[in-house]
This record gives structure tokens, sequence and C-alpha cells, in this order.
């Protein structure tokens, strides 16, 4: 009985991580077979800019006029069909630039479930031989793999059309490929061009058995199990992260090598803040009144999701999506059923095992029955306290003013979620490691006060978004010099 008990308490410790597991590889697959199919055939509907949330709608007009003033001649929109993805808004612009013989594409989409939002931007070249030359700009991984006709260089860190034009170019005009002739879609095929791409993309995911015609509708393409699998790995965990990494280091070395950094982009950029001249903590900050007035409604974003805002004239917005404490600790349902196993557990030992063991104490079993219930009860203990003080730190949606004056906060993952800090009382801002062991693939902006207290302000894995925001709030503050250059992450 003893020795079953122990081994009731190891499954019990190693639950939550079985489910994140299930979790993971089986359920999420299972759930991309599913309920996301790929159309057959390219099923995009002309128009659709007005689906667009506002917010996202902004950025994805600032993003069409900087390709206008490239050369480029916005040709046609398309969104998705919502029978294949329900839950997703997608509109995308497709752009040519007849002189140059380029196209460029930018993509707005939107998860109605989580709330997602995303704008992906991209500039390249057609060859006759049927080769790509493609310079894109996105915040996260690529669902499929790359064609390994295709040269692809993905700078996560372009914010402006301007600077991936440039670096677009540079990039070609160092490539044996300049000479080649290129080809862009006639006036009026656009479609049928876009339709041809995303055959090509369907014959080579075919071809990779990736997916498989659907045999209830032979219009929709369904994930195969290892295509399931594949794509889970590309957007999660360990996969995620060596595909950035990966994409990083190559676009980082081109960047270096075609001394991008060397190059001003004509997007106009926040001015350097000047001195402080008053340390008063009332007026640490500029409130945030401004971006009331511009946005009438509080922004919603998905769990994780940055949105950066410049208030003229030296004031920095910065929001991220987190859950509500109700919310999180509904996410955290393993974990609550976990320690209510740990609860049964250790009354059940404590009231069935531990008299016999006290009577029994000399041999080694009934010694390790006596162990029992103070192990769990402290496993217990030490998880409800460290989910206590997760489910305190979440409150909503992180939202930063940083200016010359100072930084405000709300909502961040600290005790004391909320508050104002002079310029004179911030010292530096720091990117390290999250202090969690077990999490060691999350990353923390932390901001030092001159006493040497440590607060934290933000929390995600993406380290290069963290060191920009770290450097656009440094310089917000007066910290930091603006620099006259774009420059990429180290």
């Amino acid at each position: 009985m003893i020795l079953w008990s122990w081994i009731i308490l190891i499954l019990i410790l190693a639950t939550p991580y079985v489910v994140r597991l299930y979790r993971l590889w089986i359920h999420v697959p299972a759930k991309l077979r599913r309920d996301r199919p790929l159309p057959f055939e390219a099923r995009g509907r002309p128009g659709g800019r007005d689906r667009l949330a506002p917010e996202l709608a902004v950025g994805f007009d600032a993003l069409l006029s900087q390709f206008h003033a490239e050369g480029f001649d916005e040709v046609c929109f398309f969104h998705n069909d919502p029978k294949s993805s329900p839950d997703v808004i997608a509109v995308q612009a497709f752009l040519v630039n007849r002189l140059d013989r380029q196209i460029a594409s930018v993509i707005a989409s939107m998860n109605t479930s989580t709330s997602g939002r995303h704008i992906v931007a991209s500039v390249g070249c057609l060859f006759e031989d049927g080769a790509a030359f493609y310079t894109s700009m996105r915040p996260d991984a690529r669902i499929f793999p790359d064609d390994p006709a295709d040269d692809r260089a993905t700078a996560h860190w372009i914010r402006d059309a301007h600077t991936l034009c440039e670096f677009h170019r540079r990039r070609l005009a160092a490539s044996p490929k300049v000479q080649l002739p290129r080809i862009v879609p006639p006036p009026g095929g656009e479609q049928a061009f876009l339709a041809s791409e995303w055959a090509r993309v369907r014959d080579r995911l075919l071809a990779a058995r990736m997916v498989h015609p659907g045999p209830a509708d032979p219009g929709l393409l369904r994930y195969t199990r290892r295509g399931a699998f594949l794509v889970t790995l590309r957007l999660t965990g360990w996969g995620r992260r060596r595909q950035g990494d990966r994409d990083g280091r190559r676009a980082y070395q081109a960047w270096r090598d075609l001394d991008m950094a060397s190059y001003v982009s004509p997007v106009p950029r926040p001015p350097q803040p000047a001195l402080p001249t008053d340390d008063d903590a009332a007026t640490a900050a500029a409130p945030d009144e401004p971006a009331s007035a511009q946005l009438p409604y509080e922004m919603v974003l998905a769990p994780g999701e940055i949105a950066e805002a410049f208030i003229p004239p030296d004031t920095l917005v910065v929001r991220m999506g987190m859950p509500t404490r109700l919310r999180y600790l509904v996410s955290r349902w393993p974990t609550l059923l976990w320690i209510a196993l740990l609860d049964v557990a250790t009354v059940y030992w404590a009231i069935r095992l531990e008299p016999a063991a006290f009577r029994q104490a000399t041999n080694l079993r009934s010694q390790l029955a006596v162990l029992l219930p103070p192990t769990t009860l402290f496993v217990m203990i030490f998880t409800l306290g460290k989910l206590t003080l997760q489910v305190l730190a979440h409150r909503g949606t992180i939202l930063l003013t940083a200016s010359p004056r100072g930084l405000t906060y709300r909502n961040v993952p600290s005790l004391a979620g909320h508050g104002a800090l002079a310029r004179s009382n911030v010292h530096a801002l720091l990117v390290l490691p999250y202090p969690d062991p077990v999490r060691n693939d999350l990353h923390t902006l932390f901001l030092l006060t001159r006493h040497g207290a440590r607060l934290p302000l933000l929390i995600t894995p993406d380290r290069d978004r963290l060191q920009s925001l770290r450097a656009r709030i440094a310089q917000a503050l007066g910290i930091d010099p603006v620099p006259a250059t774009v420059s990429a992450p180290p």
C-alpha cells in the first residue's frame, strides 16, 4: 500500500506536465486537422478593406502610403473566405511596381476569438525560371516551410516599408540574380496571379504530405497527422524560437554586410526628449488623455500582443495584452485540478495511513508513510502560493506611458500594479531572463530605480522585441539618445 501511495504521488506531481504535453502535441494538432482546413483553390474575394478593426486599419493604411511613396501602385484588395476560417479576418493588398518590375503585399489579419492582430509586409521579385526573391517583415513565425527555390529574408525588427524596400534593393543588388529577367502580372491579371502562387504552394504541401484533399469536401485541404505536427512544432515552443533565431541570424547577417545601419528612414521618428526640469512625482509622466481623445474606445489586445503609439510632442504609449485575473485563473485549470488531487491525497493518507504508520514506525515502509502527508502538504501549499501570486499579478492590459517627465504604469506584473515614477527616480531599464527556471523561454523588462528596486514592466518570450521596446522607452525618458539611423537589434 505504501509503494502504491508513492506511485500515486508521483503521478499526481506529473499531472500538469502530462496535461501540457497532451494539449500541445495531441489536442492542438487534432484541432488543426478538424477546424483549420485550407482551400484547394484560392478563394480570395475582392475588397474587404472595411472589415479591419480601426487600430489595425491605421497601421495597414500607413504601410500602403509608404509603399506608394516607393513607387508601388495599389492594384487590388482581397479578403479571406469565411468558410475556410470563420474566426479569422484577413485582408491582403497587392501592389505592383512596374518600373522596377517588383511586387509587394501587405496582409492584415485578426483572430476574432483571441483578438490577435498581425500585419505582415513583403516585397519581392519573380523570375522567369520560377524562382523568387523576397524580403519580408513579420512579427511571428511562418506556418509553412520556405520553398528551396526562393531566396527569402525575414527581418522582424523592421517597422516601415521604406526600410523594407531599401533592404530589398540592397540584397537584390548584391545577389547574382539581379541580372535575371523579372516578370510581373499583367494589368487585370492580379487575381489569377495570386491563384497561381497559391497553387504552387499547394502542390508543394501535397508533395511534402503535409495536407491531403478532404474526403467530405474536395474543395478543402485537410492537414495530415504529419502536417499538423510540423505546423504545431513551427508555431510553439522550441520550434518557434529556433525558426525565429535562424531567420533573425540570416537576415541580420545580410543587414550588417549591406551596411543598413547607415540608412535613415524618411518615416518621422520621435524627437529627442528634453532633459527634465521638474522632479515632482505628481508630474511624473504625461497623462493618457491625448490617447483617449484619439481612440474613443479601449484597445483590446490578445495576451502577449504589444502595441505602440507616439503622442506628440514627446510621449510614448505602450500597451501589452494580458488576461484578467479570472481569465488567467480559468486558463490554469490543470494546476487547480492538480492542487485538488493533492488535497484529496493528503487527507486520505493522513486519515488512512498515518495512524497505522505511527504504530509501526520501526520499518522503512512505515517511515515512508509518515513522510507522505507532510510532503504532499508542502507541495500543495507551495503551488497554491505561487499560483496566488501569479493571479494577483494579472490585471488586464498593461499600459506604460513614458515621457521626459517620467513613467506611469498600470497593470504591470507585480503586487503594486500601478503607479508613477519621476524621471529623477528612474535609473535604468534592463532586459533579463524571467526569474523562474521552469520558464526559461521568457524574458522580462525591468525598471531599476535610484534606490535599487526592480519593477517588472513587461514579460514576453520575444527578447528582440523587448530590447526594441527598452530602447524606445529609454529614448522617450531621455535615458538614451534618439538615434538618427535605423539599426537591427544586437
